[in-house]
């Protein structure tokens, strides 16, 4: 982390952590899809968005554990955030809503707010 020179005290503070988010609206949702990011849930083909979330309980959440762990850069939560959803990369555990697995590995810093 770069620091920032204060130029009044001529002191440094650290740099503010920022996270990037792309906006994910309805259009660029369905463009991933089409283009076969996220892979479709097949222990419950009538899932939410589309047949694509996993859900974070029984034989589902099992299936997003094993591929996080064989693979950790294709599991993506999906969190309630304070005034928007947001999936982000990799398997969390706190206010999340289910999860999405990616057919290919994710960039870390593809996180979007929908």
């Amino acid at each position: 982390m770069k620091p920032v020179v204060n130029e009044q005290n001529a002191s440094t503070v650290p740099a503010p952590r920022t996270r990037r988010f792309r906006v994910l609206n309805r259009n660029n949702f369905d463009a991933r899809v089409d283009a076969g990011l996220f892979a479709h849930n097949h222990i419950f083909p009538n899932a939410s968005f589309d047949g694509l979330m996993f859900e974070t309980y029984g034989p589902e959440v099992e299936h997003v554990r094993e591929v996080a762990k064989q693979h950790p850069n294709r599991v993506m939560t999906l969190l309630d955030g304070s005034r928007s959803m947001m999936l982000s990369h990799g398997y969390h555990f706190v206010n999340r809503i289910g999860y999405m697995v990616a057919t290919e590995d994710v960039p870390f810093f593809h996180d979007f707010k929908i």
